[in-house]
């Protein structure tokens, strides 16, 4: 598949402490780079309330995905995790806008060929 072709997306993942390593194993077949990076929330009550985040500690999973998986990828998360129920967590997508280079694109999207 030509790169050009190719749009990614990067995803972001903000889910309970504990539950970064089942998200990240869930998407695998279709994240490409991923890192969990533990964090630690310092939002008002008033934000954490309207963002309907309970615990402060955060496991952050960041990868990137082929837009054309991104729906796919969401509803497998929510079907396991259920991500839309109050104080569960978020996920979201960033376009990535462009990647500086063929070898940084296939690092980025596991295409090997």
């Amino acid at each position: 598949m030509n790169p050009k072709e190719i749009k990614l997306r990067c995803m972001i993942i903000i889910a309970d402490r504990g539950l970064g390593d089942g998200i990240s194993n869930l998407v695998k077949d279709y994240a490409h780079f991923q890192s969990i990076i533990l964090g630690r929330g310092t939002a008002s009550s008033e934000i954490k309330s309207a963002l309907a985040i309970s615990e402060p500690e955060k496991d952050i999973i960041y990868c990137f995905i082929e837009k054309h998986n991104v729906n796919y990828v969401y509803s497998l998360i929510e079907e396991n995790f259920e991500l839309n129920k109050k104080h569960k967590g978020i996920a979201f997508t960033i376009p990535v806008s462009s990647v500086d280079g063929y070898t940084s694109f296939k690092i980025l999207t596991g295409k090997n060929d």
